[in-house]
């Protein structure tokens, strides 16, 4: 994963965050006005609404910087593996050379 494409999710994660927030703003019955009057169980429901959209948020991130880690881990993972593939051939090589 390079580090554009890092940036790039990071942005579109930003967008989607931004939009959520937009979107709750526009659907509180505390922003809209106070429409009705029961306005503590409106006060609790946009508080509820809310809270659901940064658990939501936070899982999201988590989901997503676990799929970072895993990718790395196998990058990495692949990368030694390559390295001692390498170093085997190399050796047999010298070992035929020498024989």
């Amino acid at each position: 994963m390079t580090n554009a494409t890092v940036e790039d999710w990071s942005k579109e994660l930003l967008k989607l965050q931004r939009s959520m927030f937009d979107k709750w703003v526009e659907v509180t019955p505390m922003a809209a006005g106070m429409k009705t009057l029961n306005v503590k169980g409106n006060v609790e429901e946009s508080l509820k609404f809310g809270e659901d959209i940064v658990k939501a948020s936070l899982e999201l991130q988590a989901q997503a910087n676990q799929v970072t880690l895993d990718t790395q881990k196998l990058f990495w993972d692949n990368y030694f593996k390559t390295l001692r593939q390498a170093t085997q051939y190399l050796e047999k090589q010298v070992e035929e050379k020498a024989a």
